[in-house]
């Protein structure tokens, strides 16, 4: 299979909501998401060969961090530009939503 940059992705918000509350219940000590910038995201997507974009599930000092790059149409890794350190939630959360709140 080869990656072509237009897969749907898409889900609907009561599927999200219960993916995240499961996340949620399971690991309560973990950020509840990470933000990353636009800047960042665009400058792997305006890689030459870049298709999409490849997340890692990473560890750091105990918490769950994402660690990604640019995917290729060939299903490989550009891995040019690697993205990380985004900024948890909480701190700095969306008010709350059902992505991020039992209510």
């Amino acid at each position: 299979m080869a990656f072509t940059g237009t897969e749907d992705h898409t889900t609907t918000l009561e599927h999200a909501a219960t993916l995240t509350k499961n996340f949620r219940s399971a690991y309560p000590e973990q950020p509840k998401a990470i933000y990353f910038s636009r800047q960042t995201l665009e400058a792997i997507l305006a890689q030459e060969d870049v298709v999409g974009i490849r997340f890692y599930f990473g560890m750091e000092n105990g918490e769950f961090r994402l660690v990604f790059c640019g995917a290729m149409e060939n299903e490989d890794d550009n891995l040019s530009i690697l993205a990380n350190h985004g900024i948890f939630c909480p701190p700095c959360c969306s008010r709350k939503n059902a992505l991020n709140s039992n209510e």
